[in-house]
């Protein structure tokens, strides 16, 4: 009788226990089933009314848009106005600044909203920017104009120089340069190989040049090969302007710079088909 007793009692204390437990895990899925949601901020509905904004010419700026009528909208820790439809002007200046554009910053604000930032470029069209602009552009022209004439100058120093050097291989026009030639006590000189022949006036300026070729090209010459051989003896920048027939083995072209004019002409002497001299002479000779 007493073991039942005991084995009774133990059962009744095994019960006991799961029953507690049972109450414990029932008790923490309430507690779970009590969590609060986190709910997700939304965002505040912000729009601008101009996609281009400008100032007038006294570089005032009205921005003028529509938010959250419950939403409170600033710049700079200034409070815009916002009336119960959520429109609203905003007016600024560029107070005399002379800066091409600006930066206008809104923030707009509600409880349990995001916070929302927006940034607008304005522009300046003031007087004062746009006599600046002016001014700006008439300096850039004064620049450009002297840059364009210290260039031409350049250009004309160039040729210049250009000239000097073509004239110390005695081109037309240049005083002669005797080195390695035979004087002929006739006006006339003639190189040590026989193939140059000059021509000189009472000052020794040259205004004929026979050039013998050993080389042989084809007659006749098309003009981009008479002025190839002919330009170091004539000036710089010569072109070639109209083609001369003298007759049927001797042609030619007119080829002329800025200042003066020049015969080109090449002749084929024995009629092999061949160039056999090449002549330089002032057009007025």
């Amino acid at each position: 009788m007493k073991k039942i007793l005991i084995l009774t009692g133990v059962l009744l204390i095994f019960s006991l226990s799961l029953v507690a437990c049972g109450k414990e895990e029932s008790r923490g899925d309430t507690n779970a089933e009590k969590t609060p949601k986190v709910e997700e901020k939304k965002e505040i509905e912000l729009s601008i009314d101009q996609s281009y904004i400008q100032s007038d010419d006294n570089g005032k700026i009205v921005i003028t848009g529509k938010i959250d009528p419950k939403a409170k909208l600033s710049s700079k820790g200034t409070n815009i106005p916002v009336d119960s439809n959520g429109v609203f002007s905003y007016t600024l200046s560029f107070e005399g600044s002379l800066e091409s554009s600006i930066v206008a910053s809104l923030r707009a604000t509600r409880d349990g909203y995001n916070d929302k930032d927006y940034d607008i470029t304005v522009y300046n069209n003031s007087k004062s920017y746009k006599e600046k602009v002016a001014k700006e552009e008439a300096n850039q022209k004064i620049a450009d104009e002297k840059i364009a004439k210290e260039n031409e100058l350049l250009t004309e120093t160039e040729e210049k120089t250009d000239d000097a050097s073509i004239q110390k291989n005695n081109a037309i026009g240049s005083q002669i340069d005797t080195t390695n030639l035979t004087d002929n006590s006739d006006g006339t000189y003639t190189s040590n190989d026989g193939n140059l022949f000059y021509m000189v006036n009472e000052s020794n300026e040259i205004f004929r040049i026979e050039e013998t070729l050993t080389d042989s090209p084809s007659f006749p010459l098309d003009e981009h090969e008479t002025l190839s051989r002919s330009q170091k003896y004539l000036p710089a920048n010569a072109t070639v302007d109209k083609n001369i027939v003298e007759d049927e083995n001797t042609q030619g072209f007119v080829i002329s710079t800025k200042d003066n004019s020049f015969n080109v002409m090449y002749s084929d002497i024995d009629e092999d088909g061949t160039v056999d001299k090449i002549y330089i002479s002032n057009s007025s000779s």
